[in-house]
């Protein structure tokens, strides 16, 4: 029956929760969004710098992210949505190569004319390829199957280490063939940040009827007589459709969290300068730095919006135990001020004029050759449960517009079901 209307809540309220709860008013459920902080997006979110907002994870949109774009112009925003061709480079020892267009990886200066063509027609044939041809294939094994040992040993081997340290060797080759698919030299970037987004969906979601909730934490589950029984510190709720937009935890049976596959933890620092450091906006760190990628966000988008500061994020990927997670934002400009002097010789500390440090747990989960085999569904055993987080689009492994793409996939599955 197209008619009925149930009463829905939404755990977690980053963007897969927003989109279902955005989707599911359209059609006059009446939809409760509880996020146990104080403040929405999830690992989309933002702070206040200056006049202005900032991711606190550094993002961007691809020309494919068609989901992103199209909801991006169902809330009117495209005006916001600028797309530019910065340039990227790899960081080794000393200096930055070029890394941005074919010609690039052609000369790359670590590998020889012929080794480096080798590679990127092998890397070019992958991204033609289904990935379910290749799931279940070692990234590792491939790289040094196919491409020539000088670009293995320059390029991809310390990025996948950088990446996933220890668990580098056991990762899909599914993943990374979607990595590499999914790129475009065009990157766009919503002027304003997330926050536009993540704001238009909660107002269009509230003028439709749903209800947003901020700092409300869930501390017990359970389901009685066919509805889902929530309990936060302050009050109880009940719901006859239950939505866990929660990374990377669902609820089982009894319902209580479970873990579903290991996740990695996510590290962001995010530097405020006076002056530029390079001229690329995407850098790979392959040195000995504990950051995986400098990102020059005003390299990409214009500096005026922010007072003409330059904006530099700061990257690492670990896990939950690593010792790194415990260390405070006096490490981590330590280890800023000693890259920049690095990768710039004229840096000066006195150009940090600031410096912001944001963690997440649980913020990727870790594609590895048995990920498919044990993929979660976003339709739980228990009736009337759904879940997703970005654990349930493999091979993909992150971005707005795949968590765009699970909130409006989560809705359609719940509401087949209300047929």
């Amino acid at each position: 029956m197209r008619n009925k209307r149930v009463n829905i809540g939404i755990v977690g309220g980053g963007i897969t929760g927003l989109v279902s709860a955005y989707e599911l008013t359209k059609l006059g459920h009446r939809v409760t969004v509880i996020e146990k902080e104080s403040e929405l997006g999830g690992l989309a979110g933002t702070f206040r710098y200056g006049d202005t907002y900032l991711e606190k994870f550094y993002h961007h949109f691809f020309s494919g992210d068609m989901h992103a774009r199209k909801m991006i112009s169902e809330l009117s925003l495209s005006d916001k949505l600028v797309y530019t061709k910065p340039k990227s480079g790899v960081y080794t020892t000393g200096d930055i190569a070029p890394y941005s267009s074919i010609v690039d990886f052609c000369k790359y200066p670590s590998g020889s004319l012929f080794g480096n063509i080798k590679s990127n027609a092998k890397l070019f044939q992958l991204s033609l390829t289904d990935w379910k041809k290749v799931d279940g294939v070692y990234t590792n094994q491939f790289f040094k199957d196919k491409l020539s040992p000088e670009t293995y040993e320059a390029v991809w081997r310390p990025l996948l280490e950088n990446k996933f340290g220890d668990k580098a060797n056991n990762i899909s080759l599914a993943w990374f063939q979607a990595r590499i698919k999914s790129r475009s030299s065009k990157l766009g970037y919503l002027n304003g940040s997330n926050k536009i987004l993540i704001d238009g969906l909660t107002k269009t979601t509230s003028n439709q009827g749903g209800k947003v909730l901020l700092g409300t934490k869930i501390i017990s589950y359970d389901k009685k007589d066919n509805n889902f029984i929530l309990k936060s510190s302050s009050q109880n709720f009940q719901f006859s459709h239950l939505i866990t937009a929660l990374s990377p935890f669902s609820i089982n049976t009894k319902g209580k969290p479970s873990m579903q596959k290991k996740y990695m933890s996510a590290i962001s620092v995010v530097c405020i300068l006076k002056e530029p450091l390079t001229k690329f906006y995407w850098t790979n760190l392959n040195d000995k730095s504990p950051f995986l990628a400098l990102i020059e966000h005003t390299n990409m988008v214009d500096k005026e919006q922010y007072n003409n500061k330059n904006i530099v994020y700061l990257g690492i990927y670990t896990n939950d135990e690593s010792e790194i997670m415990s260390k405070g934002i006096d490490y981590f400009q330590m280890e800023a001020v000693k890259l920049f002097k690095n990768i710039n010789p004229n840096f000066k500390e006195k150009w940090l004029e600031d410096i912001f440090l944001f963690k997440a747990e649980n913020a990727q989960h870790i594609a590895d050759v048995d990920y498919y085999k044990n993929l979660p569904q976003i339709k739980s055993s228990t009736k009337n449960l759904y879940q997703g987080s970005l654990g349930h689009i493999y091979p993909y492994d992150r971005g707005v517009d795949k968590a765009i793409w699970l909130g409006k996939e989560i809705s359609k599955k719940l509401l087949n079901d209300l047929l």
